[in-house]
Formats: C-alpha cells, sequence, structure tokens
C-alpha cells in the first residue's frame, strides 16, 4: 500500500464448522470434515522459505511450521496447531484410566472367584482375606463418604448436561437468527446459507418441509416433514417469533430452533447437542470432576482409616489387656483417665481385675486350707477333673492306694487296689450317675469308695473320690451282728426249754405221786415235749439258713418258672377256703438264674407270709413276666390288709415280725436267697388294698454262675465294681 503499509489476513482453508450434521458427510463427503486449526501467512519478498519441518512447544500444545513456494511466485507459511490439555487434565485423565483398569481387573478376579465357587464365607472378607473390626468401621466410614461424593457427583452432571444442553440451545438459536438475517441476501439458497451459518437448515411453508440444506436427507426423509404441532400453533399467532425443541435423528440428538420470517415461511436449524457439550468443554469438565470425586474418595479412605484406627485402638488395647489377665498377669491396669465411653469401659475393666485379683488370693487360702485338712484327713481323698486326671490328693489316699499319685496324671492302676479301682472309676466316668460307692476286698482288707460329680451341667464334671478302710469296722459289726445273733437264738432256745422243763417235772410230780391217770399225763407231756423240740429244731433250720443263704454244694441252673409255680401251687391248691391262691404267668418265659428247691422255698415262705395274714376273702395271686435287659419278674400279690407305712421299711429285718409267733426270719432268708442268685426283692404295699413282693430274676446265659456267685458275696447296699 501507499507509505509501504500491508494489510495481511490469516485465513482457515476450511472455515471450522460450529455443529454440522452427521450424516452430512456422508452425502457431501470428507469435505464438511471438522478440521484443526490450519494458518497459512503469506511471506514478504525476500524472506528466504525454509523447507525444513520445524516443531516446537507451544503454551497451548505443539505447533509445526513448514515454507510453501509455489511455481507461480507465491511464498507462504504454514503453520499447524496441537492443542494438549493441561497438566491437571492430563493427570486427571491418566488417573481416571489407571482406576478404571484396576477396577476391570478387580471385576474380572471378582467373577473368576464366584464362577470358582468361593463367593460363600462363614466369616466377612475381601477377595478371600478376613476382614477385622477395624476394617468394617473404615469401609463403613469410606462407605459415608462415597455416598456423599456419589451425590455430589451426580448432582454436578446433572448440572453440567442441564448447561451444555442450555449451551446447544442457544447456538441453534443463535444460528437460526443469524441464517434469517442472511436469507434474503442469498436468495433463500439453503446451500449456501448453511455454509455461511455452519449449521444444517431447514425451510418449511404452511408446517409442511420444503427444502433443506442437505437435499439427499430430506429425500431419504431423514428429517421431521412437518413443524410440530404446537410449535406451528405459537409460531402462527404471531406471539413469538423463535422456538426450540429437542430432536433426534437416529441414535444422534439434536437441538432444532425455529425461527418465523416475515413472509409465514420458518427456518429451523439442528445444532448437535454435542456442539453445546464443546462449547462448555464438557468432557474436560467431566474428566476434572471425576478426578476430583476420586480423589476425594482417596482422601475419604485416608480419613476412614485414621478414624477406624483411632476408634480400634481402645479396642486393641483391651484385647491385648484381656489376654494379659488370661495368661496371669493380674497387675494389668487400663489407662481410666479417657473422659469419653471407653474410659468407662476401662475403669470396669481395672475394676474387674481388682476383683478377680482378690478372688484368686481368696482362692489360694481356700486351697491351702483345704489342703490342710485333706493332708490330715483319715479319709484318702482325691479329686480329679473331668478327664480323669488328679487335681488334688492327700497322703492318706496314697497309703490305701500303696503307690504314689501325681497330681495332672490319672490314678495309678498298680496293685490290686489300684486295678479295681481304675476300672471301677472308668466305668463310673463313662455314667451319668451324679453319686456312686462301692466296696474292694482284697484278702483281709476292705477299702469302701464313693465317688460324688462336682458341679450341675455338663456331662465331663469333676469327681471327688472318697476312700476309707472299712477293714476293722466290718470285723467289729460281724462280731456285734453274731454276738446279737447269739443273743436272739439264746431266746428262741429258752421260750421251748420252759415248757418241756414244766412238762418233766409234771411227769415226774405225778409218778411220785401215783396219779391214776399216769398213763394219760405222760402221753399229753410227751406229745408237748416233741412239739416243743420241733419248734427248737425250726428255730436251729431258720438260724441256719440265715446264716449261709445259698446251696454250696449245687451250682446255679436254669430253672423253668412254670413247673415250680405247679409244684408250689399243688400244695397250696387245696388250702382252706378263706384264702384263694391263684396263678397268672406270661407264657414262653425264659429259664432264670436260680435254684429248684431254694425257689420252691422262697415261694413257700411268700405264700405263707400272705396266708397267714390274709383274712376271710383273701386272694394271693402268683404272676411272672418278661422285662427288659435280660430279667423275669416273678410277684406274688394279694388283696389283704397290706401293710402300715412305718412297719414296711423293716419287713427285711432279722427278727422282726408283726405276729406273736414265727422267727421273724422269713423275708430276710428270702431277700439273702434271691440276691445270692444275683436278682433282687421289693415290696409295695398299701393300707386296705393289698400287698405285692417283686422278684426280679435273671434270665439264664453262659456266666450267669458266675456273675451270682459274685453278686453274692457283696455286701448288701455295695455295687459291683463298674456299676
Amino acid at each position: 500500500l501507499r507509505w509501504w503499509r500491508m494489510v495481511g489476513a490469516v485465513l482457515s482453508p476450511v472455515p471450522k464448522s460450529t455443529g454440522r450434521a452427521r450424516p452430512g458427510p456422508l452425502v457431501r463427503g470428507a469435505d464438511g470434515l471438522e478440521l484443526d486449526a490450519l494458518s497459512i501467512v503469506p511471506l514478504p519478498d525476500g524472506q528466504p522459505v525454509t523447507q525444513e519441518i520445524v516443531r516446537e512447544p507451544t503454551p497451548e500444545g505443539w505447533q509445526t511450521v513448514v515454507g510453501l513456494a509455489y511455481a507461480n511466485g507465491p511464498r507462504y507459511s504454514a503453520l499447524y496447531a496441537v492443542d494438549l490439555p493441561g497438566v491437571p487434565l492430563r493427570v486427571a485423565r491418566a488417573t481416571l484410566l489407571t482406576v478404571l483398569n484396576l477396577g476391570l481387573l478387580l471385576a474380572v478376579m471378582l467373577v473368576g472367584r464366584i464362577l470358582h465357587g468361593e463367593d460363600r464365607h462363614d466369616e466377612m472378607r475381601l477377595f478371600g482375606l478376613p476382614i477385622s473390626f477395624r476394617g468394617r468401621v473404615t469401609l463403613a466410614l469410606f462407605g459415608f463418604f462415597a455416598l456423599a461424593n456419589a451425590i455430589f457427583g451426580t448432582l454436578a452432571y446433572q448440572t453440567l448436561t442441564q448447561a451444555s444442553r442450555r449451551s446447544a440451545q442457544v447456538i441453534a438459536e443463535r444460528v437460526v437468527e443469524d441464517a434469517a438475517g442472511w436469507y434474503r441476501a442469498f436468495g433463500g439458497q439453503m446451500e449456501r446459507l448453511a455454509s455461511q451459518v455452519g449449521a444444517e437448515l431447514l425451510e418449511y411453508r404452511g408446517a409442511a418441509l420444503q427444502e433443506g440444506s442437505v437435499p439427499e436427507l430430506v429425500e431419504l426423509g431423514l428429517y421431521e416433514g412437518w413443524t410440530p404441532f404446537d410449535v406451528h400453533r405459537r409460531l402462527g399467532d404471531f406471539d413469538v417469533v423463535r422456538e426450540f425443541r429437542q430432536t433426534s435423528l437416529g441414535r444422534w440428538e439434536y437441538g432444532t430452533a425455529y425461527r418465523r420470517l416475515s413472509d409465514g415461511r420458518v427456518l429451523a436449524a439442528q445444532v448437535p447437542l454435542q456442539a453445546g457439550t464443546s462449547a462448555l468443554q464438557t468432557t474436560d469438565l467431566l474428566e476434572l470432576l471425576g478426578f476430583v470425586m476420586l480423589l476425594g474418595a482417596g482422601l475419604s479412605l485416608g480419613l476412614a482409616m485414621v478414624a477406624g484406627r483411632a476408634l480400634t485402638r481402645p479396642i486393641k488395647a483391651l484385647q491385648v489387656a484381656s489376654e494379659s489377665v488370661g495368661a496371669g498377669d493380674l497387675g494389668m491396669r487400663l489407662p481410666a483417665h479417657r473422659q469419653d465411653e471407653f474410659g468407662a469401659v476401662f475403669r470396669a475393666f481395672n475394676r474387674m481385675v481388682a476383683r478377680v485379683r482378690r478372688a484368686r488370693r481368696q482362692l489360694v487360702r481356700t486351697s491351702r486350707r483345704t489342703q490342710l485338712i485333706m493332708d490330715e484327713a483319715a479319709v484318702g481323698m482325691v479329686a480329679l477333673d473331668g478327664t480323669g486326671r488328679v487335681t488334688l490328693v492327700n497322703p492318706r489316699a496314697e497309703e490305701l492306694l500303696g503307690a504314689p499319685v501325681t497330681v495332672g496324671e490319672p490314678l495309678p492302676d498298680a496293685g490290686e487296689i489300684g486295678e479295681a479301682l481304675s476300672e471301677w472309676l472308668g466305668s463310673y466316668l463313662d455314667g451319668t450317675a451324679d453319686e456312686a460307692h462301692s466296696d474292694i476286698q482284697t484278702g483281709e482288707r476292705r477299702v469302701r469308695i464313693r465317688a460324688r460329680r462336682l458341679g450341675t451341667f455338663g456331662t465331663r464334671r469333676g469327681v471327688v473320690l472318697a476312700l476309707d478302710d472299712v477293714t476293722d469296722e466290718l470285723r467289729a459289726e460281724r462280731v456285734l451282728a453274731w454276738g446279737e445273733m447269739a443273743r436272739q437264738v439264746a431266746h428262741e432256745v429258752k421260750n421251748p426249754l420252759t415248757p418241756i422243763k414244766l412238762s418233766i417235772q409234771h411227769v415226774r410230780r405225778a409218778w411220785a405221786d401215783g396219779h391214776p391217770d399216769f398213763d394219760g399225763i405222760l402221753v399229753r407231756n410227751a406229745d408237748a415235749m416233741l412239739k416243743e423240740i420241733d419248734r427248737l429244731a425250726e428255730i436251729a433250720q431258720s438260724f441256719s439258713r440265715f446264716g449261709a443263704p445259698g446251696d454250696r454244694v449245687h451250682p446255679l441252673a436254669p430253672v423253668v418258672l412254670a413247673e415250680v409255680v405247679d409244684e408250689v401251687m399243688a400244695l397250696y391248691g387245696s388250702s382252706a377256703a378263706r384264702v384263694r391262691f391263684e396263678s397268672d404267668l406270661q407264657r414262653g418265659l425264659p429259664p432264670v438264674v436260680a435254684r429248684t428247691a431254694e425257689l420252691k422255698e422262697v415261694l413257700v415262705n411268700l405264700l405263707e407270709n400272705a396266708r397267714l395274714a390274709g383274712d376271710e376273702g383273701t386272694r394271693v395271686t402268683i404272676g411272672a413276666r418278661r422285662m427288659d435287659e435280660g430279667r423275669v419278674e416273678l410277684t406274688v400279690a394279694d388283696n389283704g390288709a397290706g401293710i402300715p407305712p412305718d412297719v414296711l421299711p423293716r419287713i427285711f429285718e432279722p427278727q422282726f415280725s408283726t405276729r406273736s409267733k414265727g422267727t421273724g426270719l422269713g423275708l430276710a432268708i428270702v431277700q439273702r436267697v434271691v440276691r445270692a442268685w444275683g436278682g433282687s426283692v421289693s415290696v409295695d404295699s398299701e393300707q386296705g388294698r393289698g400287698t405285692t413282693v417283686f422278684v426280679e430274676l435273671r434270665v439264664w446265659s453262659e456266666g450267669a454262675e458266675t456273675g451270682a456267685d459274685e453278686a453274692a458275696m457283696r455286701p448288701q447296699g455295695a455295687p459291683a465294681a463298674g456299676e
């Protein structure tokens, strides 16, 4: 120009579109594609052209500069700029990508574990690792933080989405306004007008689509053929000149702005909603928002970990202190100066430890006192735990066992007493009885054992054993018993001797006086003396049977109850009519362990007692039935007057009788004979309704004879070893 002035213009070879329709390039070709910023600047004359490509960084990214020289003379400098995101955006994208990859990896691992069948656990786990209480607290706090973060992110995303849609509306309205301003200048040519405003345009006449900037798309029917009814009505009422509606073309969403022209025509500009997103750089904002949310989640996790550690530190201290107290360190104390809830817990823990410390001191004193008492006791005492191991023992127990007893070990099974005691104790521990007792005989020595379980619950409770040497006691009792027996025998023998003496004196006096009826007197007194002599024989036989029950010559044998009962009933079937005897035996009873003669004697004793005690109309029934556990029950029942309750406990005592006549040894002999067979006798009576005697007998089997002999040797009330 004049005065060497110059005007330069920098133009992009293809205008950058604000938002053309996406199907447009499919019809027009690649000319409609959006290009990055390319600048071409003419070079002044004389400035050399550099053909080398130069790449250099810029504050916005990178740019490439190269010289262009044409054959007709013009020279230019072409500059192509590439904008790169800033450092914060790059960090945000890298972080989001890393987290996304980790999330996909964890999802694949989780799916693999579920398919492998490892999705169920008894305890709370995370990827196979158990979660502690602190971990659960941390996860809970993190969940609260993450929830708030997610709510904030959702609201921010919705706000950005609404802002991008609003931006698209503003762009569409601006485009349609520009198109309306250029409409007359371009004579209504849609293609030129669309190129001018950078958006696809449509023209409606009378609400019908007439023309579009891309005729091919109009012919294909991809655009709406009619103006929406509400838009047409509002624009036709001349109340407004511009309307906006959101429409879609396939899967693409558009914002369509309608503009009424002065001649009644309506121009429509379609702008993709992505144009609003691009205008606001929504993608970058969303990426930054995601990074901020992720950063917030990380900070929340760190804060949750710190809070979880602060919450679980007192619990950890309480755990360590509890383990120390459990290990015996009763001097452990927790800091009680805290003013929060854990301070109250710590103070309660310290009080509990103090009470345990006092209780242990008291227990030690009690244990020492108990040990001193046991050491001085004349009875052997042994305390066992639930497994049979010794926890406490006194010297007397070791003396009776004849072997040292070690605390923490089972009782020694050496020696006769130790062997028998171990066998009996094993059976007792395996049972459920709370108490048991037994006597162990070794030669002339007899040791009485009593056992009692400790506590009230559980099946493996401790046991206390008391061992007492009763050899001298039993010997003294035996001497006293025989002395009492001798006194009873003397008393019983004295009673018949008095009538015999009187009879002899009467005969002697009649002889001396020459009584005319001396022969009659002699016969009568002789008969009386013979009766008293028979009575003496009966007394001697009764005492002999009581003193030595059981036939040691004839062994026990299988006895058929029905045969013995039939023989006895043959004797009593024809008895006095005031007492009636019956039998009711279960059929098919097995043989029992007994001796035939002794069983007959037992039944005669029982029937005779019932006969003598019965009144007019008394009925006596002999019954028998099979019981469980290899036993047969024999019963003798009557409907007589019964036995008074105060007398019933003494009926098996020797020399006890409710009648003026008799030795009082009948039931005592029955009991001892039945026990010699390995059976038992019991009585049930009710005054006014009758009495029933139950005799339990064992069913005959191999080895029954040996077991019965052992039972016969056992003292009354003492169970066998192992019971």
